[in-house]
């Protein structure tokens, strides 16, 4: 029987980790503390013939205390590691000196099985980790596996209660019960203390998501890109927003190009723009910068009048400090002389 069991609980602890790879979003806040305290019960073990619930939880060999961080690594999942100190007082006949003391070290998985912030937060949770033990001085390794319960008092602060059994290496088997509570280090929502959900679905966390409600690649942030007809329209617009000579005054045919700027800024508002003005190397560098400065601005003003959030926009020059293509020749500083507009995600 005690091999069947050990086997099931193998199977516990392998099935956790396949859910820590398998997860993928995170839930707020980051980090939590626990202190507990807590009994323990080395009497009735796997494998006793009076093995029951109320041995196993009024049958008492001693009590201590857990001190215990947490650091969610998933939506569903913590990574513990407690730490125990145990008094033990064993019953004559069972081969231990009478008292002892114990000592704790472990690593574990918890599993939640409701999110962050639920009134009744069960659990589950299997590890590795060590066991020192006085009079005589021994050392071995545990395997503790259990079942928990948090439930919520205030914001961030929950009441506590598990019950663990631990396999050991060095003929220590038992049953370790805490009561306490559990605190966690920021709020629901707060970006700052830990990384949130994956709301829509992508694969980005919510903290880390410029669009949390919107599925899109982690490569844009967690954003929609542009459509190939929309970044197309934007790269027109380069070589298609005209300006009086040496002025920065549009001239009508930049209208609808510049329209289809303030289309796109509408559709896809989770974008900021930046505008660049550029010349070519006719005349002086003041009077260029200058000049490229008030075109990018009258671009932006132009914008701005359609709607466009100014907040969402920056503008700049940059003179012929930047050019495109040659200024050797006509067709060169005619790609020189112009306005680029960039698109990036807030």
């Amino acid at each position: 029987m005690k091999t069947k069991i050990r086997t099931w609980f193998i199977a516990l602890g392998c099935c956790l980790m396949l859910i820590a790879f398998s997860d993928k979003a995170f839930s707020q806040p980051n980090h939590s503390l626990a202190i507990r305290y807590t009994g323990n019960n080395y009497i009735h073990t796997f494998g006793s013939d009076d093995l029951s619930l109320k041995n196993i939880y009024q049958q008492s060999t001693g009590a201590g205390v857990e001190f215990a961080y947490y650091r969610r690594i998933m939506d569903h999942l913590l990574l513990g590691i407690p730490f125990k100190y145990n008094e033990i007082n064993y019953p004559e006949g069972l081969g231990f000196k009478s008292e002892q003391s114990t000592i704790n070290l472990d690593a574990l998985l918890q599993y939640q099985f409701c999110r962050y912030g639920s009134w009744i937060n069960p659990y589950v949770h299997a590890g590795v980790g060590a066991n020192y033990i006085t009079a005589p001085e021994e050392f071995g390794f545990g395997f503790p596996v259990g079942v928990g319960l948090n439930i919520k008092m205030f914001p961030d602060f929950y009441l506590s209660a598990q019950t663990q059994y631990r396999f050991s290496t060095n003929d220590r088997d038992g049953w370790q019960h805490g009561i306490g509570f559990h605190l966690f280090l920021g709020g629901e929502g707060d970006g700052d203390m830990g990384i949130s959900g994956d709301s829509d679905g992508d694969g980005v966390f919510d903290a880390l998501d410029s669009c949390p409600d919107i599925p899109g690649p982690a490569s844009n942030r967690g954003c929609p890109e542009l459509t190939q007809e929309d970044m197309d329209k934007v790269e027109l617009a380069i070589s298609m927003v005209q300006f009086e000579t040496a002025k920065s005054v549009l001239l009508p045919q930049s209208f609808p190009v510049l329209d289809n700027i303030v289309d796109i800024m509408k559709r896809y508002p989770y974008y900021s723009l930046k505008i660049s003005g550029h010349t070519d190397n006719v005349g002086d560098d003041t009077s260029n910068l200058a000049l490229s400065k008030e075109r990018a601005k009258a671009c932006f003003d132009y914008l701005a009048s359609k709607g466009v959030f100014p907040g969402r926009m920056t503008h700049d020059g940059y003179g012929e400090a930047k050019p495109r293509a040659t200024n050797n020749n006509d067709e060169g500083r005619a790609l020189n002389r112009r306005v680029e507009f960039e698109l990036s995600v807030n």
